[in-house]
């Protein structure tokens, strides 16, 4: 007996670290065996050719990065390892975007302010480091695509307005800091999508890596929704990361949010994701395939319950018709779906949820007044000063009145919010910069063929973002992801102007000769 009881012992102490290990990585653990699930019915639905161009890295990374946030002892180690992820992951240049763009949507944030002495220098997170490492993976790959000087021009307009509006009437050191933010979270973003894809074939493989992210988030969502668990709000204290988050709930049912901040964020992406996954048809096995991951993608797009999300989506759908040349279609969907509306009106009476979800009662009524009071304010403010608006801290004194609970302006309408840091200048040129990069979209629109989809995928892409800041602050991820659709609109056009020159050179050849 007394030589069993060290391994008594012994065992005791395994079993209680292995159930502390349990305890504190357990989130992690059920993400990853929900991503793994997603992501092999995802798997299952693809062609066989689609399969192969994806590879393992999704599945690397679904179920990788979870373990490594929950793991890693630190948020410095953590970001160290996000550098390494695209480099080490991409077989080719064209894989560096597909790869970023699905590591980016799988952790939150975490960011943290970097300081020298007590000096605040700029903000660094999972997002920034993961886009230092894919933009390092593309200076070191040779062939980078000719990008003409005009189709960066409204990127570089808005990201200086960014800048400037953001920082005037500030410290030297604050405008440096929202110069190097903006840089992370708008430049590096743009620049890495716009010089990785270099071909149709690598616009399609991003919208098939959206696709396939947007999997995994449905999947976690719908639990997290069902089980009320935010699942990645532990990480900023796991982390000591100092971060004000409120879960929300509507109709009696948690707006789950996943790896973002906040709902109508999480369901501005997802909605995007799907956008790209029901216009990459060819890359599914067969209708039947492709109809069963949208209707999980639709499922987890109800989780955030988000509204503007889906008249975003829906006036995306109809934008990609229109590109297509198919108007009929664009009328049979929206009668479709004013059948639908009407009828979801009419049970709404009978359901408290619904009611709620649809903005008739409850928390919804107060989110509507809200807006409204917004949009008188910032019009009444934005005709005092019309053409250079207001800085930051003279806009939030002067906004004082439209304070909430927590303590800020939360500025749920983009539009307003430019007109009133920048003026009519600054709103012309944020809406300027979508209406440039769609009219180059608009210039390349295909007759029919292989591209006639990828390319009505990244226009309804920027149309859908310009309805949805109607509803929501410019910000985040959904900020990032619009800078992500300029490039691909860059990458196309680019592309097209390529192919313009090399035409006019063979035309040219025989009067040489």
């Amino acid at each position: 007996m007394r030589r069993a009881a060290p391994a008594l012992l012994l065992l005791g102490a395994a079993g209680g670290a292995t159930l502390v290990a349990y305890v504190a990585i357990r989130p992690a653990l059920f993400i990853a065996i929900l991503s793994a699930m997603a992501l092999a019915g995802f798997y299952r639905c693809l062609a066989t050719d689609t399969r192969r161009q994806l590879g393992r890295a999704p599945v690397v990374l679904a179920i990788g990065l979870p373990l490594l946030a929950w793991v890693l002892p630190g948020a410095w180690l953590l970001y160290a390892a996000m550098v390494a992820v695209v480099p080490l992951l991409a077989r080719r240049r064209g894989e560096v975007a597909p790869i970023y763009l699905f590591a980016l949507l799988l952790l939150p944030a975490l960011e943290q302010t970097f300081t020298i002495g007590g000096l605040k220098l700029f903000d660094v997170g999972v997002h920034s480091a993961l886009a230092l490492g894919a933009a390092g993976g593309l200076v070191l790959r040779p062939g980078a695509p000719r990008v003409p000087a005009a189709l960066d021009a409204p990127l570089v307009a808005l990201m200086l307005l960014l800048i400037v509006a953001n920082a005037r009437d500030t410290s030297a050191t604050n405008f440096l800091r929202v110069a190097v933010n903006t840089l992370f979270l708008c430049g590096l973003p743009y620049f890495i999508v716009s010089r990785s894809v270099r071909s149709m074939d690598d616009v399609r493989l991003c919208l098939v890596y959206l696709a396939g992210a947007a999997a995994v988030l449905s999947m976690i969502l719908l639990y997290e929704a069902r089980s009320a668990w935010p699942m990645y709000n532990v990480l900023y204290d796991r982390h000591g990361i100092a971060m004000q988050i409120m879960v929300k709930a509507r109709g009696g049912v948690m707006r789950a949010g996943g790896p973002f901040v906040e709902s109508t964020s999480m369901a501005m992406v997802l909605a995007t994701c799907i956008l790209a996954a029901w216009l990459s048809r060819p890359a599914f096995r067969s209708g039947p395939h492709h109809a069963a991951v949208l209707a999980l993608l639709l499922a987890g797009l109800v989780a955030p319950q988000s509204r503007g999300a889906w008249i975003g989506l829906l006036l995306a759908t109809i934008a990609a018709d229109l590109y297509r040349r198919r108007p009929g279609a664009a009328v049979r969907r929206l009668g479709m779906v004013a059948l639908a509306g009407v009828a979801l009106l009419a049970a709404a009476p009978f359901s408290a949820f619904l009611s709620e979800t649809l903005g008739l009662t409850g928390g919804s009524v107060d989110t509507v007044d809200y807006r409204q009071r917004l949009f008188d304010r910032g019009v009444e403010e934005f005709l005092r000063s019309p053409i250079t608006g207001y800085s930051a801290p003279d806009l939030l004194i002067r906004l004082a009145d439209l304070r909430q609970g927590e303590g800020i302006v939360d500025f749920v309408n983009t539009y307003i919010y430019f007109a009133l840091i920048g003026g009519a200048i600054g709103l012309a040129v944020f809406v300027g910069a979508f209406a440039a990069y769609l009219l180059h979209l608009w210039r390349c629109r295909p007759r029919g063929g292989p591209d006639a989809d990828a390319m009505a995928a990244v226009f309804a892409g920027l149309v859908m973002p310009m309805e949805m800041l109607v509803f929501t602050s410019f910000g985040g991820r959904p900020e990032m992801f619009v800078f992500v659709f300029f490039a691909l609109a860059t990458a196309i056009a680019a592309r097209h102007a390529a192919e313009r020159r090399r035409r006019w050179r063979l035309q040219r050849q025989p009067a040489i000769a």
